[in-house]
Parts: structure tokens; C-alpha cells; sequence
């Protein structure tokens, strides 16, 4: 075997080495992404208990707060949008949207 021939196996060794590397890299990258992959994105509806979850609090301590909110909410005619945390009822059940939790963390770290 003459050297062209030798460089040349030792470059497709070498390259399919490489292949296999950056595959592995990717791979690896794609796992670590997966661990991720039960949070919510912000296009998703949150139940009580995830949105409690999401703010790292209790459930109960996350019912009060709704619901104190809701009490003084309801002696106002007016109010800014996100003073309190924004929720929609359906079938009798609340939801809440991460993106509207985000706006209320936003406005009452500005506002307070």
C-alpha cells in the first residue's frame, strides 16, 4: 500500500471518529433537553396546582392569595390588569396561563 492510500484510510478513520464524537455530543445535548420537557410553555394553560408549582408555593398559601385577591378585586370597579393574578373558569375550574403569571410577577416587582 502505497502513502496516498494509507492517508487516505487513516483521514476516513479519522473523520468517521469525528462523526461519531459529534453525535454523541448532540445526543447528549438532546437528553439534557428532555429533563425539561414536563415545564409548561407559555402558550399552555396552568391548573391551580401547577401554577402554584410554578410560583414555588404551597397550593393552599396559592388558594388564599386567589382568593383575597378575588375579595379585594371585588370592592374595586377598576384596577390594573396585572395587580392580581389574571385566571379564566372553565367547566367550574380555574386556569392560568404562565406567560399572564410572568406579566404579574413583572408588574408587582415594579409596583410595590
Amino acid at each position: 500500500m502505497n502513502l496516498k492510500h494509507y492517508l487516505l484510510s487513516v483521514s476516513i478513520l479519522f473523520l468517521g471518529l469525528c462523526i461519531l464524537v459529534g453525535s454523541w455530543f448532540i445526543s447528549d445535548a438532546i437528553k439534557s433537553n428532555q429533563k425539561f420537557s414536563n415545564i409548561t410553555t407559555t402558550n399552555e394553560l396552568l391548573t391551580e396546582k401547577e401554577a402554584a408549582d410554578y410560583l414555588r408555593m404551597d397550593e393552599f398559601d396559592f388558594n388564599q392569595l386567589i382568593s383575597n385577591q378575588n375579595r379585594v378585586k371585588s370592592q374595586q370597579s377598576v384596577y390594573d390588569t396585572y395587580k392580581y393574578i389574571p385566571f379564566m373558569i372553565l367547566n367550574g375550574k380555574r386556569y392560568y396561563s404562565q406567560e399572564q403569571i410572568d406579566k404579574w410577577i413583572e408588574y408587582n416587582m415594579l409596583n410595590k
